[in-house]
């Protein structure tokens, strides 16, 4: 448990979902003294979740919880009960399972374009800022992509635009950037 893989190979963890390998997971990120500290943690995190009766997990299909794979989530002694929140949740908690309002103008945008033209861009709101550098070299590979974009962009994120970027994406009707999308209703999109 030293936070590196211990078998090499390939492994399934969950029914009815691709095999993974070695290689996929999150192992090989940083320096050991930092994977090993990522593995302290979410060991760590796991243990406590033992101790508590309802885990709430962001977007994990419902049929997890409902349907045939419930044995592999339901409430137990050494296990909480998990309860999926977020926008690929099929509850009917709320229409809106974020804290941020929708700009739900990107699906009038999204009406004017081709059928699977679109590409979508959006990190979720976990994700921390990434810098104004890697923020301006995704904005200008984009543009540069001549592909049709929606880009879900919080305002802390925006100062890496590069000068006049929306003005010229939006004249052109190559991009759309806002900072909340119904994402349900987008990945539903045609």
């Amino acid at each position: 448990m030293a936070g590196i893989p211990q078998h090499l190979g390939r492994v399934c963890f969950l029914p009815n979902q691709p095999m993974l390998s070695t290689e996929d997971l999150p192992w090989p990120i940083g320096t050991l003294p930092a994977r090993k500290a990522r593995f302290k943690f979410w060991t760590r995190t796991l243990d406590r979740s033992r101790t508590l009766r309802w885990l709430l997990v962001n977007s994990l299909p419902d049929e997890y919880i409902d349907g045939k794979h419930t044995q592999s989530v339901k409430s137990s002694q050494d296990h909480p009960r998990v309860f999926s929140i977020g926008p690929l949740s099929n509850h009917v908690m709320s229409k809106n399972p974020s804290f941020w309002e929708e700009d739900k103008s990107c699906l009038d945008w999204l009406d004017k374009q081709k059928s699977n033209s679109v590409i979508y861009i959006s990190f979720g709101s976990w994700v921390s800022p990434i810098g104004e550098g890697k923020v301006k070299n995704l904005a200008l590979a984009l543009e540069a992509s001549g592909r049709p974009f929606l880009w879900v962009l919080g305002s802390t994120w925006r100062e890496g635009l590069p000068i006049g970027y929306l003005e010229r994406v939006a004249i052109k009707f190559q991009g759309k950037v806002v900072s909340w999308a119904p994402q349900m209703e987008v990945l539903r999109h045609k």
